[in-house]
């Protein structure tokens, strides 16, 4: 099987990109590039979430690992400093009227926006080396095949949707755990769809992301607590940016320890 290139689960994973028919059916059938998918998205939304989180300069090893992991080229080898990104240092302000560096975008589909694959893929190696986040960037899918299931939901539709479903909550051997969805809906639901752990009252939500086809694998954010967190919920959301809950919920169950 051949799987989807790292460029476009990025691209949809961000959201920069609706995927194609095919890519649909590909991701419904393929775990790899589900689970993939799933954690791209955790990447994004604990980037998203950290806007505003004071940054530290890490160790100049971090850089050197990550350069190595991802086979960069010597070009890039040097340690980024934030202060180089400055306008100053990159000498394209106003007064000198310097280039910057050119930009290949991808061009192979339209609505597409240029986009490098290393930077993002950087970023995540960055998060998971500081913050211990653990979000599986590496495509470790070895560690599925003794997952052990540890909780159960059953998924029951809200007023207006004919749908239902199943997730399952799996640890693996790391000590990282999954939220695995599967889902059937036999009306349109072609829009975005996202996957929640709630509390019981409502007072607390967190996004796992997004559902592409009938199934997904979600990474749980490490120090989340599922008898804080017992539901799980699958919205309708419009595509308008706004990261809170839209209220239009598909399916909700509560898990229990299988």
């Amino acid at each position: 099987m051949e799987h989807l290139d790292d460029d476009t689960l990025a691209l949809i994973a961000m959201a920069e990109l609706e995927p194609a028919d095919h890519e649909r059916e590909h991701l419904a059938a393929c775990p790899t590039c589900s689970e993939t998918l799933a954690e791209l998205r955790q990447t994004a939304v604990l980037g998203r979430a950290a806007r505003t989180v004071e940054l530290i300069e890490p160790a100049d090893a971090v850089w050197a690992n990550i350069h190595a992991d991802l086979g960069l080229s010597p070009q890039v080898a040097a340690v980024p400093r934030a202060a180089d990104f400055a306008p100053d240092a990159r000498g394209d302000d106003a007064s000198t009227g310097a280039a910057s560096a050119p930009v290949t975008p991808i061009t192979d589909r339209p609505g597409r926006r240029a986009f490098a694959w290393w930077p993002i893929a950087a970023a995540a190696a960055v998060v998971g080396l500081i913050g211990g986040v653990g979000v599986g960037i590496w495509w470790q899918s070895g560690q599925q095949d003794t997952a052990a299931v540890v909780a159960e939901a059953q998924l029951d539709p809200f007023p207006g949707w004919d749908a239902s479903g199943i997730a399952r909550v799996e640890e693996r051997p790391d000590g990282s755990r999954v939220v695995v969805v599967d889902l059937e809906t036999p009306t349109d639901t072609t829009g975005l769809r996202e996957v929640w752990l709630i509390k019981p009252d409502a007072s607390g939500l967190v996004s796992i992301g997004f559902l592409d086809g009938a199934s997904g694998s979600f990474v749980i954010p490490a120090g989340i607590d599922l008898t804080q967190y017992p539901l799980v919920d699958v919205s309708a959301e419009p595509d308008n940016g706004d990261p809170a809950h839209s209220g239009d919920s598909i399916v909700r169950g509560e898990l229990r320890a299988s």
